[in-house]
């Protein structure tokens, strides 16, 4: 199966670089600082600034701002 080039953009971790997201509905800010790996992503957490890993599928999934 052949991923064209803009969905594997769309995927790759440093495509999240930079946007906002909220912990589910209701829950805190935070932003994508940087890849961590190819499974992760470093946050900052906007209330805080703690600076945490977080998986990127859970990143796709939060509600972005």
């Amino acid at each position: 199966m052949k991923i064209d080039a803009h969905a594997q953009k769309c995927s790759s971790p440093q495509s999240l670089v930079g946007t906002i997201h909220r912990f589910g509905e209701k829950g805190v800010l935070y932003e994508v600082v940087r890849p961590a790996n190819e499974s992760s992503v470093i946050i900052r957490v906007l209330d805080t600034g703690e600076k945490i890993a977080y998986p990127i599928v859970n990143v796709k999934q939060d509600p972005s701002e």
